[in-house]
């Protein structure tokens, strides 16, 4: 939503399909209905450290410091989980394999807490040397990262019985943490809701440059962009130089004002100039030949 990923491309885990509508059918191309624009106009709540937990605990955060609201879109599920292992000695964080021509699973028997979207997060090694089945489906995973994974395991009322497989394709695997979080959507949306308001209408002018509109509805505000703080970068408010802000350790932001508003971004590779500059003095003198 924050980064305006408008669209997503390939098979979707589980039954995510339902979840966003179909842009092209034959090429699997999904829309994400919730993609906002690079900049958006947040609360000063922006300037605020926020300390990394976990994934789903760091986007609570983020929502809630950018918008003024506190509400929850990600919530842990604390109790009603059930666990246990098949063909697996555990010692500590690690499980091994017993019967190594027989399956090993680690089992969890999960009674939903909350309407909605259930993840599992996991942190280890070897975590992509998994198979997953959920109620005896088999599960496609991504090979995305071999220390953490958060995994899409579906979408279930409250109170329904979930049981979850991991199936160890070698013979060990390690498992640091293990969290069962829940995203509830309307949540989601309500944050959406207020973050529309205030966009940027950003359109590209050339490869390093961007200009928009936005309408600020009210003071002390700052204009978030999603996009990672890097000193090339300049921006403008209604073409004048504004300072920008490192935000939440890797994005940009700049103070503004209730009210319409022009906004230019322009990104210059610190010394393009100097290079530049030599590229073209060396292709100048290419052909003269000096004597000393």
């Amino acid at each position: 939503m924050l980064f305006g990923v408008k669209y997503l491309i390939g098979a979707l885990q589980g039954d995510l399909e339902k979840n966003y509508p179909i842009y092209d059918e034959g090429k699997k191309i999904y829309i994400n209905t919730y993609a906002l624009s690079l900049g958006v106009g947040v609360s000063e709540d922006v300037l605020n450290k926020i300390n990394f937990q976990n994934p789903f605990d760091y986007q609570n955060k983020i929502l809630k410091n950018i918008s003024g609201l506190d509400i929850e879109v990600y919530t842990k599920q604390k109790e009603k989980i059930n666990k246990e292992t098949e063909n697996v000695e555990k010692n500590g964080r690690k499980y091994t394999k017993l019967n190594k021509e027989e399956d090993a699973k680690i089992i969890y028997e999960i009674e939903v807490e909350e309407t909605g979207n259930l993840y599992l997060y996991l942190v280890g090694k070897n975590i992509t040397e998994i198979y997953l089945n959920v109620n005896n489906k088999p599960m496609m995973l991504k090979p995305v990262g071999d220390t953490n994974k958060m995994i899409y395991i579906g979408s279930f009322n409250k109170n329904d019985n979930v049981k979850v497989e991991i199936e160890l394709k070698g013979d060990e695997l390690t498992i640091d943490n293990e969290l069962f979080y829940i995203e509830n959507e309307d949540n989601l949306k309500k944050y959406y809701d207020i973050l529309k308001n205030e966009q940027v209408d950003l359109r590209e002018i050339s490869g390093r440059k961007y200009e928009g509109k936005v309408n600020i509805k009210e003071n002390d505000r700052y204009l978030l962009f999603t996009i990672p703080y890097d000193n090339g970068w300049t921006i403008k408010v209604d073409g004048e130089d504004a300072q920008k802000i490192e935000v939440m350790d890797t994005l940009m932001a700049v103070k503004i004002e209730e009210g319409y508003h022009d906004i230019t971004l322009e990104f210059m590779p610190e010394g393009f100039n100097q290079g530049a500059l030599i590229s073209l003095l060396r292709n100048h003198y290419a052909n003269y030949s000096f004597n000393f």
